[in-house]
């Protein structure tokens, strides 16, 4: 317990650190002032559901896909913020098209390139035969665990939540990561 805890905080240190050297502990603004999609989904972190998969800025999301009515949003608020820091994107609110092409690693296997700060990742679902959830790395530190920016989460990790939230996860549940940089 006591080790889970140091873990936790450890990670916690990391990211306020993280934050600070990057300018992301500005309180959010409207518009971001330089072109990083962790700066982009960091001034997002206020947005929350209103009704179930909705609201102002969760239609904009989606809207970014093509969506117009609610739906499950993960997907379509990376692709917002990918957009919206002039990155290239899937343009998909389907969670699997974002590892069909530019995967720089995959669980398991030795060849995979270390992740970084605004690449996206995938959690495998076996219940659906498929990555079910993604979001944007906001650290890669060494050890157990690394930090996310999420939409469609909450304080729990749901992949059916209520906002955007900052998470951290295990990297064995990363099933894969891409990288969309132009």
């Amino acid at each position: 317990m006591r080790t889970s805890l140091l873990n936790r905080f450890s990670i916690l240190l990391l990211l306020h650190t993280f934050c600070v050297l990057h300018g992301h502990c500005k309180p959010a603004a409207d518009t971001p002032t330089v072109n990083d999609p962790v700066e982009v989904a960091m001034s997002q972190l206020h947005v929350r559901e209103n009704p179930d998969n909705w609201g102002p800025e969760i239609s904009q999301y989606l809207a970014t896909t093509g969506i117009h009515f609610p739906a499950a949003w993960c997907a379509a608020f990376v692709n917002w913020c990918l957009n919206e820091a002039d990155y290239g994107c899937a343009g998909s609110a389907w969670s699997p098209d974002w590892f069909r092409e530019n995967v720089i690693y995959t669980r398991g296997d030795p060849d995979s390139q270390k992740p970084e700060p605004g690449d996206i990742f995938g959690i495998y679902f076996q219940s659906k035969k498929r990555v079910a959830h993604v979001g944007m790395i906001v650290a890669w530190p060494p050890g157990k665990y690394f930090v996310t920016i999420e939409g469609n989460t909450n304080m729990g990790g749901s992949r059916d939540g209520d906002g955007v939230y900052i998470r951290t996860r295990l990297k064995s549940n990363a099933y894969q990561v891409s990288r969309w940089k132009t």
